[in-house]
């Protein structure tokens, strides 16, 4: 049997590892390991690939032992990943194709010294898609502008991940980049809500596929990059646009005045005063007729209920939501999402 290793080797001092070096790294090892193992070496796409004669009563402890001889000869780290035995030469290719893939749980496993393919070929991802709730805490921690707390739950988020027996590095990878798409729309639509007339970047500063490679770097530079644009965008518009964003960010929530003039750093009264001035409006009528606004796109693009509608946009008492809406529109919910058109 034939069995294809693909192994990552790491310099303890990477920042004074030059890519030369490096290579004669891979060269030493592999020329070591050859002898050690009766094994073939090739440098192959920045790892070690070793072609080894995968005996039943003769695997991982043989290897484990080379490894770490290496690592103490060498002053280096090494993760090896191994694909699926194959009889013959003629499938060397599912061979390197299968160790290919165990290299690529290479961060989710990273506790792991040894990736074995069998472990990982059952698992079958996690969801794709970031969540309502997580857009919502997502949201509120780049308008906050704390690179701290943007960093802490980035760490935490991927905790989780890594926690989680049927992730896959694909399914990481398009999870991870929904949640950046998603600061990228938010960012967008908060520069809308404050009436900022300039361009908007959003373009993306990064290669996809080291969002299974090294997660936390890509994430936090990304989205610290958002939430240096929208600090910039606040910077150059009135407390009123920023509270009118904050606002259409939280209708799920008891807006008070209060809490909305605090956010913006404003005396209440005074803020009640420019924000009539700004808007024509007074903040009851503005807030009330932006959750019910909410609640129409709501009622006509999902088939939510009508109680966690109301809920969505702060109304637990479902009667009043109703008296409330019907007030505005002249009908019911329900009459609404029978005939939007009226």
């Amino acid at each position: 049997m034939l069995q294809i290793w693909m192994l990552s080797v790491y310099p303890l001092h990477p920042e004074e590892a030059e890519q030369s070096n490096v290579s004669e790294l891979h060269r030493l090892i592999g020329t070591e390991l050859a002898e050690v193992l009766q094994c073939a070496w090739l440098e192959w796409n920045g790892s070690l690939l070793l072609l080894v004669r995968a005996e039943p009563n003769n695997g991982w402890g043989r290897v484990d032992s080379a490894l770490h001889k290496m690592e103490s000869t060498h002053g280096c780290r090494i993760t090896a990943a191994s694909g699926r035995r194959v009889a013959s030469a003629r499938e060397l290719h599912i061979a390197l194709a299968t160790a290919v893939e165990a290299s690529s749980y290479e961060w989710l496993l990273q506790s792991e010294r040894h990736i074995r393919y069998e472990d990982i070929e059952g698992r079958t991802g996690i969801r794709t898609v970031c969540s309502m709730e997580e857009e919502t805490k997502l949201s509120s921690l780049l308008r906050s502008g704390e690179s701290a707390d943007l960093q802490a739950w980035v760490a935490d988020l991927l905790r989780r991940i890594q926690s989680q027996v049927q992730a896959t590095p694909g399914s990481v990878q398009a999870y991870l980049h929904s949640l950046i798409v998603s600061a990228q729309r938010w960012l967008i639509r908060a520069a809308t809500s404050i009436g900022y007339t300039s361009p908007v970047k959003v373009e993306e500063t990064y290669d996809i596929r080291e969002l299974t490679k090294n997660p936390e770097k890509v994430l936090v530079d990304s989205l610290g990059l958002i939430m240096k644009e929208y600090r910039d965008m606040v910077s150059t518009t009135s407390p009123v646009q920023r509270a009118i964003s904050f606002i259409h960010e939280h209708l799920g929530q008891s807006l008070s005045l209060q809490q909305v003039a605090k956010h913006v750093h404003m005396n209440p009264n005074y803020f009640s005063e420019m924000f009539k001035k700004e808007t024509g409006q007074n903040y009851i009528e503005f807030v009330t007729q932006a959750k019910l606004r909410k609640a129409m796109h709501l009622l006509r693009e999902t088939p939510a209920k009508i109680s966690e509608i109301a809920n969505e946009i702060g109304y637990e008492d479902i009667k009043y939501f109703n008296r409330l809406f019907k007030k505005w529109t002249g009908l019911t919910p329900s009459e609404y999402r029978a005939n939007p058109e009226s």
